[in-house]
C-alpha cells in the first residue's frame, strides 16, 4: 500500500485561519525511520488538503501532514538541529517524500516511514533507502532534547552520521534514544497526538508492518 505525505509548510511565525497567511504550500512525504531496516507491506495514505490550522506564535517552522486518521502538525527545531531541519525542508519542497509510506509501527515506541524505496514494489528494499538532500549522509546533531512522546527524530543506522531522509515520531517516552538520535521537531496539537495514537494502534505483522491499508482521499 502506498502513503502520500502531502504537507503544508508554514514559513511565518504566526498562523491564523486565513489561508492567505500561509506563505508556502509544499507537498511532502514522510520518511522512514532507520532504527532498524525492514521490509514488507502496507500503510497509511496521507492526502494534502487546504484546511488551515490555527497555531500560536512560534519562531520555528511548522509542517502539517494530513491523513485519513487526522493531521500531524510538526514544529521544527531550527535552533537545535539547523542542518537537519534545512535538509528536511529541502526534501519536502522537492517532493522527495511523495508516495512513501509509514512501513514500521511499534505501539508504545514509535512510528516510522518515508523510505523512497517504499515507492517500489520490491518490499525487500523497504527500509534501506533515503539519503540527505543532494545525496550522501547527514552529520548528527545530537542535542539534549528528550525523546518524549510526540518528538520527531532522525532515523539512522549504526553509525552516528548515517541519517538521510528517514525519521520517526515517538509514541511513548523512549529515554534510551536520548542523545543517540537527532531530535529536530515535535507534534504540537491535540489532534496530532490523537492521530499518532490512531496510527500506533493499528494491527501489525510480526515485523511491525500494519495489516490495514489506507487509500488517499
Amino acid at each position: 500500500m502506498r502513503i502520500n505525505f502531502l504537507i503544508q509548510i508554514h514559513y511565518k511565525s504566526y498562523f491564523c485561519l486565513d489561508k492567505s497567511k500561509y506563505v508556502l504550500w509544499g507537498r511532502i512525504k514522510a520518511k522512514q525511520l532507520h532504527l532498524k531496516l525492514l521490509s514488507t507491506v502496507t500503510i497509511l495514505v496521507f492526502c494534502f488538503t487546504s484546511t488551515a490550522l490555527a497555531f500560536a506564535q512560534s519562531d520555528d517552522k511548522i509542517v502539517v501532514f494530513h491523513t485519513e486518521f487526522g493531521h500531524l502538525a510538526i514544529e521544527l527545531f531550527s535552533d537545535d538541529a539547523p542542518n537537519t531541519v534545512e535538509n528536511f525542508l529541502e526534501l519536502a519542497e522537492s517532493d522527495f517524500y511523495d508516495k512513501t509510506i509509514f512501513h514500521r509501527i511499534i505501539n508504545g515506541f514509535m512510528i516510522q516511514g518515508g523510505d523512497p524505496n517504499s515507492k517500489e514494489s520490491d518490499q525487500s528494499k523497504w527500509g534501506q533507502g533515503g539519503e540527505k538532500y543532494g545525496g550522501g549522509n547527514l552529520a548528527a546533531e545530537f542535542n539534549s532534547i528528550k525523546h518524549d512522546r510526540g518528538i520527531v527524530s532522525m532515523a539512522r543506522s549504526a553509525h552516528p552520521d548515517s541519517a538521510g531522509s528517514q525519521f520517526f515520531i515517538v509514541h511513548k517516552n523512549s529515554p534510551h534514544l536520548d542523545e543517540q538520535y537527532t531530535v529536530f521537531g515535535r507534534i504540537i496539537t491535540q489532534e496530532s497526538y490523537d492521530t499518532l495514537d490512531n496510527i500506533a494502534n493499528l494491527a501489525v505483522t510480526s515485523e511491525s508492518v500494519p495489516f490495514k491499508s489506507a487509500k488517499a482521499e
